[in-house]
């Protein structure tokens, strides 16, 4: 969601909202431990947006923006190793636990010619703050803290014909360098690259379909599938498809579905014995308004 204000016209403020997160439930216990109960986990994001944008020239604009985000984090029916050989231990829940913290965000874009549009953007680390009840014992490593990881791209978008437009853009994201993801006995996400193809087609003045295709390298690699049982984002394509629908001069409604079709990552070393496999949907609707 998001509002945009134009203060003059080459200055325009405004507030976007944006959410992310990963989690499972297994309905059941991970393994026959004393003291374990249902195998489930969640983290949820959210960020609030505000951000200056100023068109430097009539073909040039350039935006900040601060990233401010609030994250509830909750695990249960976590299993480690226990200090005796071949041993389990099942960690207590500590409920839902929220943190918040803050970044930057910058962007740039610079139409080269009457149809061709390049842009890019970069986003900071996102410091957040300690997730009380688990940095004693699950997040320990990060003294409980999940800081959302920097990420930088670049993109572009041909007109070839006034009702196409083409689009393309790279994104890495740098899970990596969170110390979240640095614990040897933790998830282990590795920085990652993502490729994204797209193309919007107009017929008509009211009606706009849109499809686009998005491919990475996956963050989780087969050493590592045991300790992301909680955090199972192991998806490596997705293909969309939508379309929107203008009401009204002023008004205009959307609709996208997203498939991830199923992957499967079956452990190697340390997590030998443990597979992970997953697939999703997702519906998207929306409205604009113009005031």
């Amino acid at each position: 969601g998001g509002v945009v204000w134009p203060i003059d016209s080459r200055l325009s403020v405004g507030v976007s909202l944006a959410a992310q997160g990963v989690g499972a439930d297994y309905e059941r216990a991970a393994l026959p431990v004393p003291g374990a109960g249902r195998l489930k986990s969640s983290l949820k994001v959210a960020e609030v947006i505000p951000t200056l944008a100023w068109r430097v020239t009539p073909d040039l604009a350039v935006g900040a923006s601060l990233n401010l985000a609030y994250a509830r984090f909750e695990a249960s029916g976590v299993i480690v190793p226990a200090p005796v050989p071949g041993g389990a231990l099942a960690l207590p829940s500590h409920g839902a636990q929220s943190a918040s913290g803050a970044g930057l965000r910058l962007g740039a874009l610079w139409k080269v010619a009457p149809t061709l549009a390049v842009g890019a953007n970069y986003k900071s680390r996102t410091h957040m703050g300690a997730l009380e009840g688990y940095r004693d014992d699950l997040l320990a490593y990060s003294d409980g803290r999940i800081d959302l990881p920097a990420q930088f791209g670049v993109g572009a978008a041909w007109t070839p014909m006034p009702a196409l437009t083409l689009a393309a853009d790279w994104l890495r994201v740098k899970y990596a360098s969170t110390k979240v993801m640095q614990d040897p006995n933790g998830f282990g996400w590795k920085n990652q690259p993502v490729f994204r193809i797209g193309a919007a087609w107009a017929p008509d003045e009211r009606l706009t379909l849109r499809a686009g295709a998005s491919r990475n390298t996956s963050q989780i690699d087969a050493d590592h599938v045991a300790p992301n049982v909680l955090a199972p984002s192991i998806f490596d394509r997705a293909y969309t498809a939508g379309v929107s629908w203008q009401a009204s001069p002023a008004s205009e409604f959307s609709a996208s579905l997203e498939f991830n079709p199923r992957r499967t990552i079956v452990g190697t070393g340390p997590s030998s014995g443990i597979d992970s496999s997953a697939k999703a949907y997702f519906l998207y609707l929306g409205w604009q308004q113009r005031f």
